[in-house]
């Protein structure tokens, strides 16, 4: 039996910009993302966990 923390996407220490760069994301855990110029960085996403 999988766990559901096994199949979670994480995400640490990037940067995005532009338009969506994470549209549609799912069971994802971002540490330390920043965001730069751009619109609805993560439109339709769900289940995110997030800290800095």
């Amino acid at each position: 039996m999988s766990d559901a923390a096994d199949t979670m996407i994480r995400l640490r220490n990037r940067f995005y910009e532009g338009e969506r760069p994470l549209f549609g994301l799912t069971d994802a855990e971002l540490e330390d993302i920043r965001f730069y110029p751009g619109e609805s960085a993560l439109k339709h996403s769900v289940d995110i966990r997030a800290q800095c």
